[in-house]
């Protein structure tokens, strides 16, 4: 256990210590994100969940981070994406597709900040990151280990969004 961090683990599968490693930074950035927002403490949890590589619930103030997602480059931008849903305040009301698209797109673009500010990643790196996650996300679509949840965007929405929000800073 990581001395300063209080690291709630649920899992179904023993944790490697590399993930321990990764659950550890992701609370770090939980942490500093929060404490530069001001915000109230937020959890990291690690789940063998079903579904989704991501998840943020604000009744709990838990992010739940999918355990075989931390094998993937990306994680960072999956967990900076569900920061950008807590920074948002996501979580309160019932929202309608169009609503909750938006909220998925702005999730997003509040991760790339936090890529930035809290992780320490140059613009273009994080809204790589970010590409690549969005990349991976279709691609775990298409093999049918995730799905979309109601009023998510499609991932080539998704992407076009996040490029049109910063313009030449990528080649992708």
């Amino acid at each position: 256990m990581h001395e300063g961090y209080n690291l709630r683990l649920s899992l179904t599968t023993e944790i490697a210590s590399d993930e321990v490693e990764i659950l550890a930074e992701a609370q770090r950035i939980a942490d500093a994100t929060t404490a530069l927002y001001n915000l109230a403490p937020i959890s990291v949890v690690l789940r063998d969940t079903a579904d989704v590589a991501g998840e943020w619930l604000l009744a709990t103030r838990t992010i739940i981070l999918r355990t075989s997602i931390l094998a993937d480059a990306s994680w960072r931008a999956v967990f900076a994406h569900e920061v950008g849903h807590a920074l948002r305040g996501d979580g309160h009301d019932a929202l309608t597709d169009e609503q909750s698209q938006q909220c998925e797109f702005d999730a997003t673009a509040l991760g790339v900040e936090v890529l930035t500010c809290i992780v320490g990643l140059s613009l273009r790196e994080a809204v790589e990151c970010c590409v690549d996650a969005i990349r991976g996300l279709k691609e775990r679509i298409e093999t049918r280990e995730v799905k979309l949840l109601p009023g998510d965007p499609d991932p080539d929405v998704m992407l076009h969004d996040l490029l049109a929000r910063f313009p030449g800073v990528t080649g992708s």
